[in-house]
Order: C-alpha cells, then structure tokens, then sequence
C-alpha cells in the first residue's frame, strides 16, 4: 500500500522525517488490531545499493522489537527471486544483493526463533515489468503465498477446463460426480420419478476463479464458470434449483449439450467472498490512508479539515462485511434438484 516501503518505515512519513514515518507503521498496525504480522521487507532493499547490511539489520531489528513488544505473533517472509533477473540487465542489481537480504533475514529469524516462510519465484509472465505483477499475477501469486503462511491439505480446485456432466436414469441420479479434490455432488434417492437430487459439498471452499488474461484465459466469475450437462432425460423440459431458489431452465436438448451456469454453488460462494474481501478492504484502506490526508489532517486542513469527522465513520461500514465474510467464508451444502416443468 506504500511505494517504497522499507524497514525504516521513511515512504509513511508524508511530508515528515523518517521517525515519523515508523510512529505511523506502528500506528497502523495498533489500528488493524492484528494477531499475526507478516514482516515482507527486503524487495526493495534489495534494489537499494547505498544501503548497507549493517543499516538494514539494524531497522529490522528495532522493528521486530517494538513489535514483539507489542504482543504480535510475528512470520518473517523472504524475499522473493525474480526471473526476470536472469536476462534485463534493470534487475542484475537486484540478482546480486537479494542473496545476502535474503540470508540477513534467516539469520535474524534464527535468532530470534521466529519462523520464516520463503516466497516463492515471481514468474516474469505474472509481471508488467519483471517486478510488478498483472491481474493474472495476483490471483497465481496470492494462491501460493497463502499455501505457504498457512499450509493446507484442502484446497479443491474446479477444473475449469472440463463441464460438469450428470447421468440420470429413471428415477435415480447415478453415481458420485467429483468437482475437485474432496469436493463432490452426490445423488439423494428420490421417490419422484421426474425429480432427481444431488447434495453438493467440500471440506473447505475452493479457490476463487484467477482473473481472465492471456496468461490465464479463464472466465473469472463475472459469467459462466463452467457447462453444466445432463444425460437421460426424457422430451419435455426441465429446471435446476440449487436450495430450492431456480437457477437454470431448458429443454431436454439443451441439458444435453450443456448449459453455461455460475456453478458449482460453492464456486459461486468463494466468488462472493472474494468480492466482500475486495470490498472490505478497500473501505479500510479509506479509513487508514485517505487520498486527501493532506487536506485532511495536515498543512492544507484549514481548507477541507472539517471533513475530517467521516474517517471515523468507516469502521461501523467495515464491521458488517467482518462478519458477512466470516459467514462465507464456512463452506454450505447445497441441495440441487431437477424437475420436468411445464414448458
């Protein structure tokens, strides 16, 4: 959220000096009221050749203090290689001085018994430069970064390339389909004979579709995630309720060949709960970092400062979505059941 943040904390000063700048990063963190602290400097140390190790380790160090301190449970995050470095003569400075950033923030960490998590390699095809990532970046990269703080064995994934096929035969749905790793629609026996069940359920939500690119020519959520076919119905035309609410209709021909639906429903629910985070997140950005602080709180608030009062109002917007985004973030079971209809 800083350009050019670094462990002096210098870039968050504004118009100050550099002491102001790491009040304020403590400040901030006092105000996200955390319970654990990835520490992700070095990128740009890395680029800095007037900086000297000794300088480096001694801001870390005077970091790590005041927050431990402070109670947080603390992570230190290497810094990344990047591919690019092997080949744009920008970035050789970078290939030589991260080696020895990286083996600073070991050695610190060693010391001081916190665990270090390794970032992986920033492809160059994630990035706009070599260095920033693209939209298709983040969605990759961020994936990654969240197996490697917080290892998980459950992370199902819809495969975007195949449809969702169902077989149907008489009154019965046939066998389980799997959508991902444990993640499955099972048929539910029916006494219907033009009504079929299945029960759609995961031990975790799967990840949230990646962002459509040329790197990833996927669709992102904001269309159909996938078609959705049906075999064995007989002539006539039918509908698919996911908990009893009418998401689909068509004709039997038309299940035949597939029909594109924002499904799986949890597919669906991870997307919601990616679009509360992003929103989330930037009504907090608002409240911590305004575009118009300049206006607001410093040399120019003579001129707009009384608008100052609608920071504080952020928080009771921002609480709401806290606990919507709790709620989606617990994976549903979802009923879906297809009934002929009249036409």
């Amino acid at each position: 959220a800083w350009s050019g943040d670094d462990a002096s904390g210098r870039a968050r000063a504004v118009f100050g000096g550099y002491e102001e700048g790491y009040q304020r990063r403590l400040k901030d963190l006092q105000a996200a009221k955390p319970n654990h602290v990835l520490i992700c400097y070095g990128i740009n140390e890395s680029f800095d050749n007037n900086l000297s190790l000794e300088t480096f380790n001694q801001q870390i160090n005077r970091l790590l203090d005041d927050l431990t301190k402070a109670g947080y449970k603390l992570t230190i995050a290497l810094p990344p290689a990047l591919e690019a470095a092997d080949k744009d003569e920008r970035l050789q400075n970078y290939k030589n001085r991260h080696p020895k950033i990286a083996q600073a923030l070991v050695d610190i960490a060693n010391q001081r018994k916190l665990k270090t998590i390794q970032l992986p390699i920033i492809p160059t095809k994630w990035t706009t430069n070599g260095v920033h990532l693209n939209a298709a970046g983040y969605s990759l990269y961020s994936q990654q970064l969240a197996q490697a703080i917080a290892p998980s064995d459950c992370s199902p994934q819809l495969d975007t390339t195949q449809n969702i096929t169902l077989h149907v035969s008489g009154n019965q749905a046939a066998k389980v389909v799997s959508l991902g790793d444990g993640w499955n629609l099972a048929p539910v026996p029916s006494k219907n004979a033009e009504q079929w069940q299945w029960t759609e359920k995961a031990g975790c939500l799967p990840l949230p579709l990646p962002v459509a690119s040329e790197q990833i020519p996927v669709d992102n959520g904001y269309g159909p995630y996938t078609k959705l076919s049906i075999q064995g119905l007989n002539q006539g035309n039918y509908a698919l309720l996911v908990n009893d609410k009418e998401v689909l209709r068509g004709t039997h021909e038309q299940w035949q060949q597939g029909i594109g639906a924002a499904l799986p429903a949890l597919q669906a629910q991870a997307e919601q709960l990616r679009r509360a985070l992003h929103r989330k997140n930037e009504l907090f950005f608002h409240h911590y970092r305004p575009q118009n602080e300049t206006y607001l709180f410093l040399f120019r608030k003579h001129e707009q400062g009384n608008n100052a009062v609608e920071i504080d109002q952020f928080p009771p917007i921002i609480e709401p979505l806290e606990a919507e985004i709790k709620k989606l973030a617990e994976p549903r079971e979802y009923v879906w059941i297809l009934r002929k209809v009249a036409g």
